[in-house]
Protein backbone atom coordinates (compact mmCIF):
# COMPACT_ATOMS: atom_id res chain seq x y z
CA UNK A 1 0.00 0.00 0.00
CA UNK A 2 1.30 3.22 -0.92
CA UNK A 3 1.97 5.71 1.95
CA UNK A 4 0.70 9.54 1.22
CA UNK A 5 3.31 12.32 0.94
CA UNK A 6 1.67 15.73 1.36
CA UNK A 7 3.16 18.94 -0.81
CA UNK A 8 2.47 22.00 0.95
CA UNK A 9 4.38 24.90 -0.91
CA UNK A 10 7.76 23.62 0.04
CA UNK A 11 6.68 21.55 3.65
CA UNK A 12 6.57 17.91 2.57
CA UNK A 13 5.15 15.49 4.87
CA UNK A 14 5.49 11.82 4.76
CA UNK A 15 3.49 8.97 6.47
CA UNK A 16 4.35 5.59 6.85
CA UNK A 17 3.91 2.63 9.22
CA UNK A 18 6.51 0.17 10.13
CA UNK A 19 5.83 -2.75 11.69
CA UNK A 20 7.90 -4.38 14.73
CA UNK A 21 11.41 -5.47 13.51
CA UNK A 22 11.02 -4.58 9.99
CA UNK A 23 12.63 -1.23 8.18
CA UNK A 24 10.64 0.88 5.81
CA UNK A 25 12.06 3.61 3.42
CA UNK A 26 11.05 7.04 3.17
CA UNK A 27 10.75 9.15 0.30
CA UNK A 28 11.42 11.90 1.77
CA UNK A 29 15.20 12.67 2.88
CA UNK A 30 15.71 8.79 1.75
CA UNK A 31 15.78 7.68 5.39
CA UNK A 32 15.63 4.17 6.64
CA UNK A 33 13.04 3.82 9.36
CA UNK A 34 13.38 0.94 11.92
CA UNK A 35 11.27 -0.53 14.92
CA UNK A 36 13.49 -2.94 16.41
CA UNK A 37 11.06 -3.35 19.10
CA UNK A 38 7.68 -2.23 20.37
CA UNK A 39 6.83 -2.97 23.79
CA UNK A 40 3.82 -1.27 25.77
CA UNK A 41 3.49 1.78 24.26
CA UNK A 42 6.88 2.87 23.41
CA UNK A 43 9.26 1.71 20.36
CA UNK A 44 12.73 1.57 19.83
CA UNK A 45 13.16 4.04 16.89
CA UNK A 46 16.10 3.71 14.58
CA UNK A 47 16.52 6.40 12.14
CA UNK A 48 19.44 6.39 9.14
CA UNK A 49 20.29 7.03 5.97
CA UNK A 50 23.36 5.33 3.88
CA UNK A 51 26.54 6.45 4.48
CA UNK A 52 25.18 8.57 7.37
CA UNK A 53 25.60 7.01 11.58
CA UNK A 54 22.31 5.55 12.61
CA UNK A 55 19.85 8.02 15.27
CA UNK A 56 17.96 5.80 17.76
CA UNK A 57 15.95 6.58 20.72
CA UNK A 58 12.86 4.69 22.90
CA UNK A 59 9.82 7.00 21.98
CA UNK A 60 6.40 6.76 22.81
CA UNK A 61 3.92 8.61 21.03
CA UNK A 62 4.41 12.40 20.15
CA UNK A 63 8.26 11.42 20.86
CA UNK A 64 10.73 12.65 17.71
CA UNK A 65 13.89 12.72 16.10
CA UNK A 66 15.59 15.61 14.60
CA UNK A 67 17.83 13.78 11.66
CA UNK A 68 20.35 16.37 8.95
CA UNK A 69 20.48 15.58 5.86
CA UNK A 70 23.04 16.63 3.31
CA UNK A 71 19.80 17.36 0.08
CA UNK A 72 16.67 17.66 2.02
CA UNK A 73 17.60 20.12 5.21
CA UNK A 74 16.75 18.96 8.78
CA UNK A 75 14.26 16.79 8.82
CA UNK A 76 11.72 15.66 12.12
CA UNK A 77 10.23 12.02 12.30
CA UNK A 78 8.00 11.77 15.02
CA UNK A 79 6.03 9.15 16.37
CA UNK A 80 1.97 9.49 15.87
CA UNK A 81 0.85 5.88 17.02
CA UNK A 82 2.21 3.13 18.56
CA UNK A 83 -0.10 -0.12 18.30
CA UNK A 84 0.05 -3.58 19.12
CA UNK A 85 -1.67 -6.88 17.67
CA UNK A 86 0.03 -6.35 15.41
CA UNK A 87 2.77 -4.53 16.50
CA UNK A 88 3.27 -1.31 14.35
CA UNK A 89 4.10 2.10 14.95
CA UNK A 90 3.60 5.03 12.69
CA UNK A 91 5.39 7.84 11.57
CA UNK A 92 4.91 11.25 10.32
CA UNK A 93 8.77 12.75 8.31
CA UNK A 94 8.41 16.41 7.63
CA UNK A 95 10.72 18.94 6.96
CA UNK A 96 11.51 21.15 9.79
CA UNK A 97 14.29 23.08 7.30
CA UNK A 98 14.55 22.83 3.66
CA UNK A 99 18.24 22.95 3.65
CA UNK A 100 21.68 23.86 5.76
CA UNK A 101 22.30 27.05 6.59
CA UNK A 102 26.08 29.31 5.97
CA UNK A 103 28.54 30.06 8.73
CA UNK A 104 27.77 33.47 9.83
CA UNK A 105 30.44 33.68 12.91
CA UNK A 106 33.43 34.42 13.99
CA UNK A 107 36.51 34.85 16.53
CA UNK A 108 38.37 37.65 17.59
CA UNK A 109 41.58 36.84 16.46
CA UNK A 110 43.22 34.49 13.47
CA UNK A 111 44.33 31.26 15.05
CA UNK A 112 47.04 29.20 13.74
CA UNK A 113 46.31 25.79 11.79
CA UNK A 114 48.95 23.56 13.90
CA UNK A 115 47.32 20.44 15.13
CA UNK A 116 45.82 19.94 18.52
CA UNK A 117 48.06 18.22 21.10
CA UNK A 118 46.44 15.60 22.85
CA UNK A 119 45.83 17.19 25.95
CA UNK A 120 44.05 19.84 24.07
CA UNK A 121 41.90 17.43 22.47
CA UNK A 122 41.09 16.47 25.92
CA UNK A 123 40.34 20.21 26.91
CA UNK A 124 38.27 20.39 23.36
CA UNK A 125 35.91 17.39 24.85
CA UNK A 126 35.26 18.59 28.20
CA UNK A 127 34.47 21.86 26.78
CA UNK A 128 32.16 20.94 24.81
CA UNK A 129 30.59 18.48 26.94
CA UNK A 130 30.37 21.77 29.78
CA UNK A 131 28.50 22.95 26.80
CA UNK A 132 25.74 20.22 26.21
CA UNK A 133 25.59 20.34 30.30
CA UNK A 134 24.58 23.82 29.74
CA UNK A 135 22.46 23.35 26.96
CA UNK A 136 20.10 20.69 28.93
CA UNK A 137 19.56 22.92 32.05
CA UNK A 138 17.12 25.08 29.26
CA UNK A 139 13.66 24.21 29.39
CA UNK A 140 12.86 26.00 26.08
CA UNK A 141 14.17 23.33 24.07
CA UNK A 142 12.95 19.78 23.15
CA UNK A 143 14.13 16.38 23.93
CA UNK A 144 14.75 15.49 20.05
CA UNK A 145 16.79 19.23 20.10
CA UNK A 146 18.52 18.45 22.72
CA UNK A 147 19.52 14.98 21.18
CA UNK A 148 20.22 16.85 17.81
CA UNK A 149 22.73 19.63 19.82
CA UNK A 150 24.55 16.60 21.75
CA UNK A 151 25.11 14.78 18.21
CA UNK A 152 26.80 18.37 17.08
CA UNK A 153 29.17 18.89 19.49
CA UNK A 154 30.11 15.64 19.21
CA UNK A 155 30.91 15.50 15.85
CA UNK A 156 32.57 18.96 16.60
CA UNK A 157 35.08 17.31 19.30
CA UNK A 158 35.56 14.20 16.95
CA UNK A 159 36.39 16.85 14.36
CA UNK A 160 39.16 17.86 16.58
CA UNK A 161 41.74 15.15 16.23
CA UNK A 162 41.47 15.28 12.27
CA UNK A 163 42.13 18.82 11.48
CA UNK A 164 44.08 21.78 12.19
CA UNK A 165 42.88 24.63 14.78
CA UNK A 166 42.13 27.09 12.11
CA UNK A 167 40.30 24.77 10.07
CA UNK A 168 38.80 22.96 12.95
CA UNK A 169 37.69 26.48 14.59
CA UNK A 170 35.98 27.51 11.30
CA UNK A 171 34.07 24.10 11.05
CA UNK A 172 33.10 24.76 14.39
CA UNK A 173 31.25 28.18 13.53
CA UNK A 174 30.08 26.66 10.59
CA UNK A 175 28.69 23.76 12.34
CA UNK A 176 27.09 26.08 15.13
CA UNK A 177 25.24 28.18 12.98
CA UNK A 178 23.81 25.26 10.52
CA UNK A 179 22.51 23.78 13.57
CA UNK A 180 20.94 27.16 14.64
CA UNK A 181 19.49 27.95 11.85
CA UNK A 182 18.17 24.27 10.20
CA UNK A 183 16.82 23.60 13.75
CA UNK A 184 15.34 26.94 13.49
CA UNK A 185 15.99 27.89 16.79
CA UNK A 186 15.21 31.49 17.83
CA UNK A 187 16.92 34.28 18.49
CA UNK A 188 17.69 33.61 22.15
CA UNK A 189 18.44 29.93 22.00
CA UNK A 190 20.83 31.06 19.32
CA UNK A 191 22.82 33.74 21.60
CA UNK A 192 22.84 31.45 24.15
CA UNK A 193 24.53 28.96 21.93
CA UNK A 194 27.07 31.40 20.80
CA UNK A 195 27.86 32.22 24.28
CA UNK A 196 28.09 29.10 25.60
CA UNK A 197 30.36 27.66 23.44
CA UNK A 198 32.58 31.03 23.49
CA UNK A 199 32.83 30.64 27.05
CA UNK A 200 33.95 27.12 26.82
CA UNK A 201 36.34 27.71 24.19
CA UNK A 202 37.74 31.10 25.32
CA UNK A 203 41.32 29.30 25.92
CA UNK A 204 41.30 28.42 22.49
CA UNK A 205 39.70 31.43 20.33
CA UNK A 206 39.95 34.70 22.87
CA UNK A 207 36.98 36.55 24.37
CA UNK A 208 34.21 35.66 22.23
CA UNK A 209 32.86 33.67 18.92
CA UNK A 210 30.19 36.96 17.82
CA UNK A 211 26.74 35.81 16.75
CA UNK A 212 25.09 37.20 13.74
CA UNK A 213 21.91 37.36 13.85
Amino acid sequence: MSEPVTNIVNIQVEELRVPEQSSKDSRIGQLVISAPDILNGRVDLVVGRAGYPNVGKNLRAGGAILFETPDAGLLEVRVLHVTSAPDTVTVRISRVSPRQGIAAGFVDHEPDNAPFNQQELLRIKNSLSAVSNAVAERSDLTSAQLDLIDRKLDDMAAAAARMGRKDWINLAIGQLTNLIVTAAFGAEVGKFLFSAVGRALSWLVGETIKYLP
